[in-house]
């Protein structure tokens, strides 16, 4: 089984976000660099699409300003060390920015 697959299954045991951004950075310091990598991509997204949806006019009752605060601090946070991480793991990127300004 490939850590990405572990990943799934724990994202779908519903485990607070924090764990599972705790559990990438894990992975990732272990040497599962692009499995952590891809999955920190669409856990972010996915992230930052429950915190549009909370915001919207649709937002749940029971959600409060400070849970949706503290998820946005998150949200950031995954945004950043994606960031990091697509550096380490890709050294010339003269390669990736035209496409990026597409």
């Amino acid at each position: 089984m490939t850590s990405q697959h572990r990943l799934h299954d724990h994202h779908h045991s519903k485990a607070p976000p924090n764990v599972v951004y705790a559990q990438l950075k894990y992975l990732w310091a272990k040497g599962s660099t692009e499995d952590s990598l891809n999955f920190l991509r669409q856990f972010s997204a996915s992230l930052s699409a429950d915190i549009a949806r909370e915001t919207g006019q649709t937002q749940r009752p029971g959600v409060s300003k400070e849970k949706i605060t503290e998820l946005s601090k998150l949200v950031s946070r995954c945004y950043l060390k994606q960031g990091e991480w697509q550096v380490k793991l890709k050294d010339d990127w003269s390669e990736v920015g035209p496409a990026i300004l597409r």
